[in-house]
């Protein structure tokens, strides 16, 4: 999985111009690291990538963990604790610390739909995907369905949600784009909640 020297560059130099100073600097550190050391960066979007299948689809295939199980004690709990302790809350405080370098260097979709877009079969973005109220439908549509199948609760919920997500960020990366990254553009719905 390698968003690409183009994807990157995208991704972290969308920092907002009313960063503050500190942010700036956060930013322009991480920047820079990861320019030095590009080549590298594939490994760090597969492990993301690997990570993120291991906690959306091995729970499926656990029993239930038992009331008293802890993250260290049951994979589904660990699973669980990984998504809504740490995947989300680390999305939004890196938007604080550092722009949106999640988009570019840590997000298993945007990832996997920049490699889908390497093969792609270069179709204009279509209007409905530039629409500006897609990510909000999209945000909508994911919260509701998550709302409406336990996606908190239940191991199967998280897979259908998060897998299904996963897989239409593939298929619209494979489809559209032309190396412009449409799903982190125009259909993200975390994007929108990080300023796109």
């Amino acid at each position: 999985m390698s968003i690409g020297n183009e994807g990157v560059a995208d991704a972290l130099q969308a920092i907002p111009i009313h960063a503050t100073p500190r942010r700036e600097r956060s930013a322009n550190v991480i920047e820079a690291f990861f320019y030095r050391h590009r080549e590298r960066l594939v490994w760090l979007h597969g492990a993301m990538f690997l990570f993120f299948l291991a906690v959306i689809l091995i729970p499926v295939w656990l029993p239930d963990a038992p009331e008293n199980a802890t993250p260290l004690s049951h994979f589904t709990t660990f699973a669980n604790y990984a998504m809504w302790g740490l995947w989300f809350p680390l999305v939004f405080l890196s938007v604080i610390v550092t722009g949106r370098s999640w988009c570019g260097l840590l997000c298993p979709m945007g990832a996997a739909s920049e490699w889908a877009n390497k093969r792609d079969l270069q179709r204009a973005i279509p209007t409905w995907l530039r629409w500006e109220g897609t990510p909000i439908v999209s945000f909508l549509f994911i919260t509701i369905l998550g709302q409406t199948v336990g996606v908190r609760d239940h191991p199967e919920a998280i897979a259908e949600v998060f897998g299904g997500t996963m897989l239409l960020a593939i298929v619209i990366g494979y489809l559209y784009g032309r190396k412009k990254r449409a799903w982190c553009r125009h259909a993200c719905p975390i994007g929108l909640l990080l300023g796109r």
